[in-house]
């Protein structure tokens, strides 16, 4: 099984991919944390931190060829959960991951200004998120109407606990059939 997980900055895509990974036995791709931990030696390490301490999106063919190379590994043949790609139709050019689901979590902008507060990342100030926040209602939302409209979205209420996000996420996935 395929998942993509979409959502805001903080929307608490890590964390529910996480433990949903965990629950269905599923490995779990954090687009993210690939960028993050990038070899030094990696063509591409500068290029990334650079985009990425701006608040930028990383390049799309960058993100495309790694996470296609990672999806390709023996490691995922059985299906994965991914977080954090497809942010614009032009992702889905380089790298279509085919999910089977697609899974929206849902928070407004303050509350996730609140969640950044308690997390220690370099890309993590209000102005690089209030610029990752417009790219994801611009830029986003089309590839979240697609998904929709191919039926493959479920939207959850992400404005609660972690706890509650995923209790939210367990039963969206078992009312869909997919559990």
């Amino acid at each position: 099984m395929k998942i993509l997980f979409m959502g805001a900055p903080a929307s608490g895509k890590g964390e529910v991919s996480r433990r949903l990974g965990k629950t269905l036995d599923l490995p779990v791709i954090s687009t993210g944390e690939e960028l993050r931990n990038i070899s030094e030696e990696s063509i591409w390490y500068e290029t990334i931190h650079k985009d990425m301490d701006e608040g930028k999106l990383v390049e799309n063919s960058i993100v495309g060829s790694l996470l296609k190379e990672l999806a390709s590994s023996a490691k995922y043949t059985k299906g994965y959960i991914l977080d954090g790609w497809a942010r614009r139709m032009s992702d889905l050019e380089h790298f279509d991951p085919k999910p089977e689901i697609a899974i929206l979590l849902k928070i407004s902008e303050e509350t996730a200004r609140k969640r950044i507060v308690g997390r220690n990342r370099a890309d993590d100030s209000d102005s690089i998120l209030a610029g990752r926040f417009k790219i994801f209602e611009n830029d986003t939302v089309p590839v979240i109407n697609m998904y929709k409209d191919q039926g493959l979205l479920l939207s959850i209420d992400g404005e609660g606990t972690k706890d509650e996000v995923f209790a939210l996420t367990l039963k969206a996935l078992a009312s869909s059939g997919a559990l």
